[in-house]
Protein backbone atom coordinates (compact mmCIF):
# COMPACT_ATOMS: atom_id res chain seq x y z
CA UNK A 1 0.00 0.00 0.00
CA UNK A 2 1.68 3.29 -0.98
CA UNK A 3 0.60 6.57 0.75
CA UNK A 4 1.50 10.06 -0.37
CA UNK A 5 1.28 13.16 1.80
CA UNK A 6 2.52 16.38 1.60
CA UNK A 7 5.09 18.64 3.99
CA UNK A 8 4.67 22.00 4.61
CA UNK A 9 7.39 23.76 4.71
CA UNK A 10 8.48 27.27 6.48
CA UNK A 11 10.57 27.27 2.95
CA UNK A 12 7.11 27.97 1.23
CA UNK A 13 5.94 31.27 1.05
CA UNK A 14 2.25 31.19 0.41
CA UNK A 15 0.18 28.67 2.94
CA UNK A 16 -1.94 26.34 0.97
CA UNK A 17 -4.31 24.35 2.35
CA UNK A 18 -3.66 20.71 2.77
CA UNK A 19 -7.01 19.63 1.48
CA UNK A 20 -6.01 21.46 -2.02
CA UNK A 21 -2.24 20.12 -2.05
CA UNK A 22 -3.33 16.40 -1.48
CA UNK A 23 -5.64 17.37 -4.68
CA UNK A 24 -2.66 17.48 -6.57
CA UNK A 25 -0.96 14.38 -8.50
CA UNK A 26 2.44 15.67 -7.14
CA UNK A 27 4.34 18.55 -5.33
CA UNK A 28 2.73 21.41 -5.40
CA UNK A 29 3.36 24.69 -7.30
CA UNK A 30 3.91 27.39 -4.70
CA UNK A 31 3.51 31.11 -5.42
CA UNK A 32 6.12 33.31 -4.28
CA UNK A 33 7.53 36.62 -5.93
CA UNK A 34 10.78 37.49 -7.45
CA UNK A 35 10.80 41.07 -5.39
CA UNK A 36 10.38 43.28 -8.83
CA UNK A 37 6.92 43.87 -10.03
CA UNK A 38 7.10 43.02 -13.57
CA UNK A 39 5.09 41.20 -15.97
CA UNK A 40 7.75 38.02 -16.24
CA UNK A 41 7.61 37.13 -19.85
CA UNK A 42 10.19 33.75 -19.95
CA UNK A 43 12.10 31.81 -17.77
CA UNK A 44 15.10 29.29 -18.46
CA UNK A 45 17.51 26.91 -16.97
CA UNK A 46 19.62 26.50 -19.05
CA UNK A 47 22.72 24.01 -19.84
CA UNK A 48 20.63 20.82 -17.64
CA UNK A 49 21.31 22.29 -14.30
CA UNK A 50 19.15 23.78 -11.90
CA UNK A 51 20.79 26.08 -9.92
CA UNK A 52 21.71 29.24 -12.39
CA UNK A 53 18.30 30.35 -14.35
CA UNK A 54 17.09 34.09 -16.28
CA UNK A 55 13.38 35.46 -16.24
CA UNK A 56 13.22 38.12 -18.49
CA UNK A 57 9.75 40.75 -18.41
CA UNK A 58 8.82 44.09 -18.84
CA UNK A 59 6.48 46.84 -16.70
CA UNK A 60 3.67 46.83 -19.07
CA UNK A 61 2.50 45.96 -21.72
CA UNK A 62 3.08 48.88 -24.47
CA UNK A 63 6.82 50.03 -24.69
CA UNK A 64 7.38 49.12 -20.58
CA UNK A 65 10.88 49.11 -18.89
CA UNK A 66 12.85 45.87 -19.72
CA UNK A 67 14.38 43.89 -17.07
CA UNK A 68 16.27 40.22 -17.05
CA UNK A 69 16.50 39.14 -13.77
CA UNK A 70 19.15 35.54 -12.82
CA UNK A 71 19.49 33.62 -9.76
CA UNK A 72 22.31 31.14 -9.08
CA UNK A 73 20.35 29.61 -6.16
CA UNK A 74 17.71 27.53 -7.79
CA UNK A 75 15.22 30.68 -7.90
CA UNK A 76 15.98 31.54 -4.06
CA UNK A 77 16.79 34.86 -4.63
CA UNK A 78 17.12 36.93 -8.01
CA UNK A 79 19.10 39.98 -8.78
CA UNK A 80 18.65 42.38 -12.56
CA UNK A 81 21.23 41.97 -14.71
CA UNK A 82 20.02 44.09 -17.48
CA UNK A 83 17.14 47.00 -17.49
CA UNK A 84 16.08 49.37 -20.42
CA UNK A 85 13.54 52.19 -19.88
CA UNK A 86 10.80 51.83 -22.92
CA UNK A 87 12.85 48.54 -23.71
CA UNK A 88 10.20 46.18 -22.23
CA UNK A 89 11.42 42.56 -23.06
CA UNK A 90 7.95 40.13 -24.22
CA UNK A 91 10.80 36.99 -24.88
CA UNK A 92 14.05 35.52 -23.89
CA UNK A 93 16.43 32.87 -24.52
CA UNK A 94 19.26 31.76 -23.16
CA UNK A 95 21.11 28.62 -25.08
CA UNK A 96 23.34 27.91 -22.27
CA UNK A 97 24.68 29.52 -18.66
CA UNK A 98 26.73 32.62 -20.64
CA UNK A 99 24.99 33.23 -23.51
CA UNK A 100 21.42 34.68 -23.89
CA UNK A 101 19.17 36.39 -26.15
CA UNK A 102 15.89 38.94 -25.23
CA UNK A 103 13.66 40.39 -27.76
CA UNK A 104 10.75 42.92 -27.08
CA UNK A 105 10.11 46.87 -27.59
CA UNK A 106 12.97 48.83 -29.37
CA UNK A 107 14.14 52.37 -28.41
CA UNK A 108 16.21 52.98 -31.99
CA UNK A 109 16.83 56.53 -29.91
CA UNK A 110 18.87 55.07 -27.25
CA UNK A 111 20.75 52.48 -29.61
CA UNK A 112 18.13 49.53 -28.28
CA UNK A 113 17.01 47.84 -31.87
CA UNK A 114 14.51 45.80 -29.37
CA UNK A 115 16.65 42.77 -30.09
CA UNK A 116 19.54 42.39 -27.32
CA UNK A 117 22.04 39.51 -26.41
CA UNK A 118 24.72 39.05 -23.56
CA UNK A 119 27.55 36.41 -24.08
CA UNK A 120 29.04 36.49 -20.11
CA UNK A 121 25.57 35.42 -18.24
CA UNK A 122 24.51 39.03 -18.09
CA UNK A 123 27.17 40.88 -17.00
CA UNK A 124 27.33 42.91 -20.25
CA UNK A 125 24.72 43.13 -23.15
CA UNK A 126 24.98 44.52 -26.93
CA UNK A 127 21.54 45.25 -29.45
CA UNK A 128 22.59 44.50 -32.43
CA UNK A 129 20.49 46.05 -35.25
CA UNK A 130 17.76 44.26 -36.92
CA UNK A 131 15.47 45.99 -39.15
CA UNK A 132 14.87 50.22 -38.87
CA UNK A 133 10.94 49.62 -39.70
CA UNK A 134 10.73 47.28 -36.99
CA UNK A 135 6.95 47.57 -34.30
CA UNK A 136 8.21 45.37 -31.65
CA UNK A 137 9.48 41.43 -30.99
CA UNK A 138 7.87 39.25 -29.59
CA UNK A 139 9.87 35.95 -29.12
CA UNK A 140 12.80 35.24 -29.71
CA UNK A 141 14.35 31.36 -29.94
CA UNK A 142 17.86 30.46 -30.38
CA UNK A 143 18.79 26.37 -30.58
CA UNK A 144 22.57 27.63 -30.01
CA UNK A 145 24.51 30.48 -29.83
CA UNK A 146 24.85 31.39 -33.49
CA UNK A 147 21.48 29.88 -35.00
CA UNK A 148 18.33 31.31 -34.14
CA UNK A 149 14.83 33.58 -34.98
CA UNK A 150 13.43 36.70 -34.25
CA UNK A 151 9.57 36.67 -34.18
CA UNK A 152 7.34 40.48 -34.17
CA UNK A 153 6.33 42.86 -36.73
CA UNK A 154 7.08 45.74 -38.57
CA UNK A 155 4.99 49.19 -38.64
CA UNK A 156 3.42 47.25 -42.14
CA UNK A 157 3.67 43.24 -42.05
CA UNK A 158 4.67 40.21 -39.72
CA UNK A 159 7.75 39.09 -39.92
CA UNK A 160 10.35 36.35 -38.79
CA UNK A 161 14.10 37.48 -38.85
CA UNK A 162 16.64 34.71 -38.97
CA UNK A 163 20.47 34.63 -37.82
CA UNK A 164 23.02 32.07 -38.40
CA UNK A 165 25.90 34.25 -36.63
CA UNK A 166 24.20 35.21 -32.89
CA UNK A 167 22.17 37.88 -34.33
CA UNK A 168 25.46 40.26 -36.17
CA UNK A 169 22.91 40.23 -39.40
CA UNK A 170 19.29 39.23 -40.20
CA UNK A 171 17.41 37.95 -43.60
CA UNK A 172 13.69 38.32 -43.87
CA UNK A 173 11.88 34.88 -43.42
CA UNK A 174 8.97 34.24 -46.27
CA UNK A 175 5.66 32.28 -45.80
CA UNK A 176 4.21 34.18 -42.88
CA UNK A 177 0.08 33.80 -42.29
CA UNK A 178 0.21 36.77 -40.22
CA UNK A 179 1.63 38.47 -36.70
CA UNK A 180 3.67 35.27 -34.95
CA UNK A 181 3.36 34.95 -31.16
CA UNK A 182 5.28 32.32 -30.42
CA UNK A 183 7.73 29.58 -31.54
CA UNK A 184 9.73 26.90 -30.58
CA UNK A 185 13.02 25.20 -32.25
CA UNK A 186 12.39 20.92 -32.66
CA UNK A 187 15.62 19.26 -33.56
CA UNK A 188 17.40 19.59 -36.59
CA UNK A 189 16.40 22.65 -38.76
CA UNK A 190 12.82 22.31 -37.61
CA UNK A 191 10.71 25.24 -35.85
CA UNK A 192 7.22 26.17 -35.23
CA UNK A 193 5.34 29.04 -34.91
CA UNK A 194 1.72 30.44 -33.67
CA UNK A 195 0.29 33.44 -34.90
CA UNK A 196 -2.66 35.65 -33.49
CA UNK A 197 -4.79 34.62 -36.39
CA UNK A 198 -4.53 31.19 -35.38
CA UNK A 199 -2.06 29.73 -37.47
CA UNK A 200 0.18 26.91 -36.94
CA UNK A 201 3.26 27.13 -39.43
CA UNK A 202 6.43 24.87 -39.57
CA UNK A 203 9.95 25.73 -41.21
CA UNK A 204 12.78 22.84 -41.26
CA UNK A 205 15.41 25.43 -43.24
CA UNK A 206 15.95 27.05 -39.68
CA UNK A 207 13.17 29.62 -39.72
CA UNK A 208 13.96 31.38 -43.51
CA UNK A 209 10.61 30.03 -44.76
CA UNK A 210 7.20 29.31 -43.66
CA UNK A 211 3.96 27.44 -44.50
CA UNK A 212 0.81 26.49 -42.41
CA UNK A 213 0.06 23.13 -41.42
CA UNK A 214 -2.96 23.50 -39.30
CA UNK A 215 -5.50 26.67 -38.65
CA UNK A 216 -7.74 27.23 -35.71
CA UNK A 217 -10.48 29.20 -37.69
CA UNK A 218 -11.03 32.53 -36.28
CA UNK A 219 -8.69 31.38 -33.41
CA UNK A 220 -5.53 33.63 -31.50
CA UNK A 221 -3.06 31.30 -30.73
CA UNK A 222 -0.23 32.69 -27.83
CA UNK A 223 1.89 29.90 -27.61
CA UNK A 224 3.63 26.60 -28.98
CA UNK A 225 6.17 23.58 -27.41
CA UNK A 226 7.29 20.32 -28.38
CA UNK A 227 8.12 17.89 -25.91
CA UNK A 228 10.45 15.54 -28.39
CA UNK A 229 10.13 15.42 -32.50
CA UNK A 230 6.72 14.08 -32.42
CA UNK A 231 4.62 15.52 -29.26
CA UNK A 232 3.93 19.35 -29.63
CA UNK A 233 1.06 21.67 -27.95
CA UNK A 234 -0.25 24.73 -29.19
CA UNK A 235 -2.46 27.00 -27.00
CA UNK A 236 -4.80 30.46 -27.07
CA UNK A 237 -7.90 31.94 -26.54
CA UNK A 238 -11.05 30.40 -25.46
CA UNK A 239 -9.85 27.31 -23.45
CA UNK A 240 -8.09 26.19 -26.99
CA UNK A 241 -5.20 23.05 -26.65
CA UNK A 242 -4.37 21.92 -30.10
CA UNK A 243 -2.12 18.75 -30.00
CA UNK A 244 -0.22 16.45 -32.66
CA UNK A 245 1.58 12.84 -31.77
CA UNK A 246 3.31 12.77 -35.23
CA UNK A 247 5.57 15.82 -35.75
CA UNK A 248 2.61 17.82 -36.76
CA UNK A 249 1.48 16.58 -40.12
CA UNK A 250 -1.81 16.09 -38.06
CA UNK A 251 -3.43 18.08 -35.47
CA UNK A 252 -6.31 17.89 -32.87
CA UNK A 253 -8.69 20.34 -31.31
CA UNK A 254 -9.79 20.71 -27.25
CA UNK A 255 -11.04 23.05 -25.22
CA UNK A 256 -10.13 23.16 -21.45
CA UNK A 257 -11.86 25.80 -19.50
CA UNK A 258 -12.48 29.38 -20.89
CA UNK A 259 -9.40 31.69 -20.32
CA UNK A 260 -6.71 32.01 -21.99
CA UNK A 261 -3.48 29.23 -22.58
CA UNK A 262 0.06 30.15 -23.05
CA UNK A 263 2.57 27.41 -22.81
CA UNK A 264 2.94 23.94 -21.97
CA UNK A 265 6.05 22.20 -19.32
CA UNK A 266 6.56 18.56 -19.41
CA UNK A 267 7.48 16.87 -16.18
CA UNK A 268 7.76 13.14 -17.04
CA UNK A 269 6.85 12.51 -20.93
CA UNK A 270 2.91 11.83 -20.33
CA UNK A 271 2.36 14.81 -17.45
CA UNK A 272 1.93 17.77 -18.96
CA UNK A 273 0.88 21.05 -17.53
CA UNK A 274 -0.46 24.30 -19.22
CA UNK A 275 -0.44 28.01 -17.18
CA UNK A 276 -2.46 30.90 -18.89
CA UNK A 277 -4.68 33.58 -17.87
CA UNK A 278 -5.87 34.09 -14.91
CA UNK A 279 -3.09 32.23 -12.65
CA UNK A 280 -4.33 29.19 -14.09
CA UNK A 281 -2.36 26.11 -14.01
CA UNK A 282 -3.47 22.50 -15.27
CA UNK A 283 -2.17 19.19 -15.96
CA UNK A 284 -2.91 15.89 -17.88
CA UNK A 285 -1.44 12.92 -16.27
CA UNK A 286 -2.26 11.07 -19.88
CA UNK A 287 -0.35 13.67 -22.00
CA UNK A 288 -3.07 15.68 -22.98
CA UNK A 289 -5.96 13.58 -23.40
CA UNK A 290 -7.64 15.00 -20.07
CA UNK A 291 -7.00 17.93 -17.56
CA UNK A 292 -7.40 18.65 -14.36
CA UNK A 293 -7.03 21.71 -12.22
CA UNK A 294 -3.22 21.86 -10.68
CA UNK A 295 -2.93 24.95 -8.91
CA UNK A 296 -6.71 24.73 -6.43
CA UNK A 297 -4.90 27.23 -4.22
CA UNK A 298 -4.93 29.64 -6.96
CA UNK A 299 -6.09 34.03 -6.30
CA UNK A 300 -7.00 34.26 -9.67
CA UNK A 301 -4.80 37.44 -10.06
CA UNK A 302 -1.62 37.19 -12.40
CA UNK A 303 -1.67 36.07 -15.73
CA UNK A 304 0.84 33.15 -16.21
CA UNK A 305 3.62 33.02 -19.57
CA UNK A 306 5.92 30.49 -19.52
CA UNK A 307 5.90 26.95 -17.81
CA UNK A 308 9.45 24.78 -17.57
CA UNK A 309 10.98 22.01 -15.87
CA UNK A 310 14.62 21.79 -15.48
CA UNK A 311 16.65 19.11 -15.39
CA UNK A 312 16.69 18.11 -11.79
CA UNK A 313 12.83 18.16 -11.70
CA UNK A 314 12.16 21.68 -10.88
CA UNK A 315 9.25 23.83 -12.49
CA UNK A 316 8.65 27.51 -12.94
CA UNK A 317 6.03 29.08 -13.84
CA UNK A 318 6.36 32.80 -14.46
CA UNK A 319 3.91 35.39 -15.01
CA UNK A 320 3.00 39.26 -14.18
CA UNK A 321 3.11 41.04 -10.86
CA UNK A 322 6.82 39.79 -10.49
CA UNK A 323 4.98 36.24 -9.66
CA UNK A 324 7.37 32.81 -9.81
CA UNK A 325 5.43 29.65 -9.16
CA UNK A 326 8.08 26.78 -8.08
CA UNK A 327 7.39 22.93 -8.11
CA UNK A 328 9.81 21.29 -6.11
CA UNK A 329 10.82 17.16 -8.01
CA UNK A 330 8.67 14.60 -6.84
CA UNK A 331 10.33 12.56 -4.50
CA UNK A 332 9.33 8.01 -4.33
CA UNK A 333 10.00 5.81 -1.60
CA UNK A 334 10.84 2.62 -2.52
CA UNK A 335 12.94 -0.07 -0.31
CA UNK A 336 14.38 -3.93 -0.34
CA UNK A 337 15.87 -6.07 2.14
CA UNK A 338 18.58 -7.95 2.21
CA UNK A 339 16.06 -11.02 3.17
CA UNK A 340 12.27 -10.61 3.83
CA UNK A 341 12.64 -14.33 5.43
CA UNK A 342 14.67 -13.05 8.51
CA UNK A 343 16.31 -15.20 11.58
CA UNK A 344 15.50 -14.24 15.37
CA UNK A 345 18.72 -12.59 16.74
CA UNK A 346 20.15 -11.66 12.51
CA UNK A 347 20.83 -8.72 11.14
CA UNK A 348 18.96 -7.31 8.17
CA UNK A 349 19.97 -4.73 6.28
CA UNK A 350 17.20 -2.48 4.48
CA UNK A 351 18.45 -0.29 1.30
CA UNK A 352 16.41 2.69 0.49
CA UNK A 353 15.72 2.49 -3.30
CA UNK A 354 13.88 6.12 -2.99
CA UNK A 355 14.00 8.58 -5.48
CA UNK A 356 14.50 12.59 -5.26
CA UNK A 357 17.47 14.64 -4.21
CA UNK A 358 17.69 16.09 -1.23
CA UNK A 359 16.04 13.47 1.07
CA UNK A 360 15.33 12.86 4.26
CA UNK A 361 14.28 9.15 5.64
CA UNK A 362 12.14 8.29 8.23
CA UNK A 363 11.58 4.42 8.95
CA UNK A 364 9.32 2.27 11.21
CA UNK A 365 10.16 -1.40 11.82
CA UNK A 366 6.72 -3.34 13.82
CA UNK A 367 8.67 -5.85 16.04
CA UNK A 368 12.10 -5.28 15.34
CA UNK A 369 15.43 -3.19 16.80
CA UNK A 370 15.70 -0.66 16.51
CA UNK A 371 12.23 -0.28 16.20
CA UNK A 372 13.07 3.37 13.73
CA UNK A 373 15.40 5.13 12.16
CA UNK A 374 16.84 7.91 10.42
CA UNK A 375 19.38 6.13 8.45
CA UNK A 376 19.20 5.49 4.35
CA UNK A 377 19.81 2.01 5.00
CA UNK A 378 19.40 0.94 8.64
CA UNK A 379 20.42 -2.25 9.96
CA UNK A 380 17.47 -4.29 11.82
CA UNK A 381 17.06 -7.51 14.36
CA UNK A 382 13.96 -9.28 15.08
CA UNK A 383 14.22 -11.32 18.48
CA UNK A 384 10.62 -12.51 18.20
CA UNK A 385 9.55 -15.34 15.70
CA UNK A 386 6.64 -13.52 13.59
CA UNK A 387 5.34 -11.28 10.65
CA UNK A 388 6.04 -7.72 10.16
CA UNK A 389 5.40 -4.46 8.53
CA UNK A 390 8.11 -1.80 7.19
CA UNK A 391 7.48 1.36 6.17
CA UNK A 392 9.29 4.60 5.09
CA UNK A 393 8.46 8.26 4.65
CA UNK A 394 11.09 10.19 2.17
CA UNK A 395 10.77 14.06 2.51
CA UNK A 396 12.18 16.36 0.57
CA UNK A 397 11.33 19.28 2.80
CA UNK A 398 8.18 20.31 0.66
CA UNK A 399 6.93 16.85 -0.20
CA UNK A 400 6.56 13.66 1.10
CA UNK A 401 5.78 9.35 -0.39
CA UNK A 402 5.86 7.11 2.06
CA UNK A 403 5.60 3.06 1.20
CA UNK A 404 4.10 0.13 3.59
CA UNK A 405 5.00 -3.15 3.01
CA UNK A 406 2.34 -5.15 5.28
CA UNK A 407 4.54 -8.77 6.75
CA UNK A 408 7.26 -7.53 4.17
CA UNK A 409 9.17 -9.22 7.60
CA UNK A 410 8.67 -12.92 8.31
CA UNK A 411 11.54 -14.24 10.94
CA UNK A 412 11.46 -17.86 12.23
CA UNK A 413 13.42 -19.05 15.30
CA UNK A 414 17.13 -19.39 15.50
CA UNK A 415 18.14 -22.48 17.12
CA UNK A 416 20.04 -22.10 20.37
CA UNK A 417 24.27 -22.63 19.92
CA UNK A 418 25.14 -25.82 20.54
CA UNK A 419 27.69 -27.02 23.07
CA UNK A 420 30.53 -29.38 22.01
CA UNK A 421 32.35 -31.62 23.88
CA UNK A 422 35.59 -33.96 22.93
CA UNK A 423 36.62 -37.67 24.24
CA UNK A 424 39.90 -38.32 22.72
CA UNK A 425 39.26 -36.87 19.11
CA UNK A 426 35.89 -37.69 19.12
CA UNK A 427 33.90 -34.27 18.91
CA UNK A 428 29.89 -34.42 20.07
CA UNK A 429 27.68 -31.48 20.04
CA UNK A 430 24.74 -31.03 22.40
CA UNK A 431 21.97 -30.65 20.12
CA UNK A 432 21.28 -33.94 18.15
CA UNK A 433 19.72 -32.56 14.60
CA UNK A 434 21.22 -30.00 12.18
CA UNK A 435 24.89 -29.86 12.73
CA UNK A 436 27.52 -28.88 10.62
CA UNK A 437 31.22 -29.32 11.76
CA UNK A 438 34.43 -26.70 11.04
CA UNK A 439 37.84 -27.03 11.22
CA UNK A 440 39.53 -23.97 11.62
CA UNK A 441 36.79 -22.23 9.47
CA UNK A 442 36.15 -24.50 6.60
CA UNK A 443 33.37 -26.77 6.70
CA UNK A 444 33.74 -30.23 6.85
CA UNK A 445 32.42 -31.90 3.77
CA UNK A 446 29.90 -34.75 4.80
CA UNK A 447 30.22 -33.50 8.97
CA UNK A 448 26.86 -33.26 10.02
CA UNK A 449 26.15 -35.85 12.30
CA UNK A 450 25.69 -35.13 16.10
CA UNK A 451 29.53 -36.23 16.52
CA UNK A 452 32.75 -36.19 14.57
CA UNK A 453 35.70 -37.92 14.80
CA UNK A 454 38.65 -35.89 14.07
CA UNK A 455 41.70 -36.98 12.28
CA UNK A 456 43.54 -33.57 11.98
CA UNK A 457 44.96 -30.42 14.48
CA UNK A 458 43.67 -27.45 14.54
CA UNK A 459 40.21 -25.52 15.62
CA UNK A 460 37.13 -27.29 15.74
CA UNK A 461 33.38 -25.30 16.28
CA UNK A 462 29.85 -26.92 15.39
CA UNK A 463 26.47 -24.27 13.97
CA UNK A 464 23.65 -26.05 13.82
CA UNK A 465 20.61 -25.48 11.48
CA UNK A 466 16.45 -25.45 11.80
CA UNK A 467 13.78 -23.76 9.92
CA UNK A 468 15.98 -22.16 7.33
CA UNK A 469 18.12 -20.58 10.40
CA UNK A 470 20.98 -21.00 11.73
CA UNK A 471 23.07 -20.57 15.44
CA UNK A 472 25.85 -19.10 16.48
CA UNK A 473 29.04 -20.91 16.72
CA UNK A 474 29.88 -23.24 19.20
CA UNK A 475 32.64 -23.01 21.88
CA UNK A 476 35.48 -23.78 20.15
CA UNK A 477 38.01 -26.88 20.77
CA UNK A 478 41.31 -27.06 20.03
CA UNK A 479 42.40 -30.90 18.99
CA UNK A 480 45.91 -31.59 18.68
CA UNK A 481 46.67 -35.17 17.03
CA UNK A 482 49.66 -36.91 18.52
CA UNK A 483 51.61 -39.27 16.75
CA UNK A 484 54.76 -38.73 14.78
CA UNK A 485 56.63 -35.65 14.10
CA UNK A 486 55.07 -33.62 10.83
CA UNK A 487 58.48 -32.97 8.25
CA UNK A 488 60.35 -34.81 10.65
CA UNK A 489 62.04 -31.25 11.69
CA UNK A 490 63.73 -31.13 15.03
CA UNK A 491 64.63 -33.27 17.40
CA UNK A 492 62.70 -32.72 20.66
CA UNK A 493 63.56 -34.24 23.86
CA UNK A 494 60.93 -34.00 26.97
CA UNK A 495 62.11 -34.94 30.50
CA UNK A 496 61.68 -36.38 32.73
CA UNK A 497 58.74 -38.62 31.92
CA UNK A 498 56.61 -38.73 33.75
CA UNK A 499 56.90 -36.18 35.57
CA UNK A 500 55.18 -33.72 38.04
CA UNK A 501 54.27 -30.79 36.36
CA UNK A 502 58.17 -29.54 35.81
CA UNK A 503 59.78 -30.19 33.05
CA UNK A 504 62.41 -29.66 30.39
CA UNK A 505 61.95 -29.12 26.27
CA UNK A 506 65.20 -29.78 24.59
CA UNK A 507 64.73 -28.31 21.06
CA UNK A 508 67.64 -28.83 18.65
CA UNK A 509 67.46 -27.70 15.20
CA UNK A 510 69.23 -26.16 12.67
CA UNK A 511 66.90 -25.67 10.32
CA UNK A 512 64.83 -22.36 11.71
CA UNK A 513 65.22 -19.97 14.38
CA UNK A 514 61.41 -19.47 15.60
CA UNK A 515 58.99 -21.53 17.52
CA UNK A 516 55.75 -21.64 19.05
CA UNK A 517 54.89 -24.12 22.09
CA UNK A 518 51.38 -25.08 23.07
CA UNK A 519 50.33 -27.53 26.20
CA UNK A 520 46.82 -28.56 25.73
CA UNK A 521 45.30 -31.17 27.72
CA UNK A 522 43.14 -34.07 27.16
CA UNK A 523 40.01 -32.07 26.34
CA UNK A 524 41.83 -29.50 23.74
CA UNK A 525 41.92 -26.91 25.90
CA UNK A 526 45.43 -25.12 25.88
CA UNK A 527 46.63 -24.01 28.98
CA UNK A 528 50.21 -23.36 28.80
CA UNK A 529 51.58 -20.95 25.54
CA UNK A 530 54.88 -19.78 24.25
CA UNK A 531 57.18 -18.55 21.73
CA UNK A 532 60.83 -17.99 21.61
CA UNK A 533 63.67 -18.03 19.42
CA UNK A 534 66.48 -20.04 19.00
CA UNK A 535 70.19 -19.26 19.39
CA UNK A 536 72.90 -21.19 17.36
CA UNK A 537 70.18 -23.89 16.62
CA UNK A 538 68.64 -24.89 19.79
CA UNK A 539 66.89 -23.92 22.71
CA UNK A 540 66.04 -25.45 26.04
CA UNK A 541 62.27 -24.33 27.88
CA UNK A 542 61.74 -25.19 31.42
CA UNK A 543 57.61 -25.14 32.21
CA UNK A 544 55.90 -25.49 35.37
CA UNK A 545 52.48 -26.95 35.16
CA UNK A 546 52.56 -28.22 38.61
CA UNK A 547 49.23 -26.71 39.73
CA UNK A 548 47.56 -28.80 36.78
CA UNK A 549 45.92 -31.91 37.44
CA UNK A 550 47.28 -35.46 37.00
CA UNK A 551 46.79 -36.62 33.28
CA UNK A 552 48.17 -36.71 30.14
CA UNK A 553 48.81 -33.50 28.37
CA UNK A 554 49.92 -33.30 24.78
CA UNK A 555 52.85 -30.65 23.91
CA UNK A 556 52.65 -29.37 20.37
CA UNK A 557 55.61 -26.98 18.80
CA UNK A 558 54.83 -25.33 15.78
CA UNK A 559 58.02 -24.30 13.53
CA UNK A 560 58.59 -22.63 10.16
CA UNK A 561 58.74 -26.07 8.23
CA UNK A 562 55.60 -27.95 10.50
CA UNK A 563 55.02 -29.24 13.69
CA UNK A 564 55.94 -31.55 16.42
CA UNK A 565 53.77 -33.28 19.26
CA UNK A 566 55.25 -34.74 22.08
CA UNK A 567 52.99 -36.34 25.08
CA UNK A 568 53.25 -35.39 28.63
CA UNK A 569 52.81 -37.47 31.43
CA UNK A 570 52.09 -35.90 34.62
CA UNK A 571 51.92 -37.95 38.07
CA UNK A 572 51.28 -36.80 41.34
Amino acid sequence: MKTISIILSLLLSTALSVNHLRAQSGPPWVKTNVGYNYILRGVDFPSNQDNIGYISGESLTYQGNGIVLKTTDGGSTWTPVWTGAGEGAEGSCFVDTDNGFVAGWPKLSAGWSGFGKTTDGGATWTSPPVTPDVYYYTDVVFKDASNGILLGSTNTLPGVWVTSNGGTSWTIATGLASVPNHACHVSGNTYFLVDNAGHIQKSVNNGASWSTVYSVPGGLLTGIKFYNNLTGMACGDNGVIVKTYDGGTTWTVQTVGTDIWHDFGWDTPTHVYVCGTPELVYESTNNGATWTNAFPGSAYQAALYECIFTAGGWGYICGSQGTLLKRVPSCSANFSASATSACTGKPVTFTSLATGSNLSYRWTFTGGTPPASVSPNPVVVYNTPGSYNVKLVVNNGYWADSLLQVNYITASQSPPSPVISAAGFTLTSSIPNGNQWYLNGIMIAGATGPSHTAVHSGWYWDVVTANGCSSDTSNNIDLVMTGVDENHGPVVHVAPVPCDGLFTVDFDWAGGTVCSMTVCNSMGVAIYRDSFTMHNGRAVRKIDLRSSPAGLYILEMIYESGRTVRKVLIRK
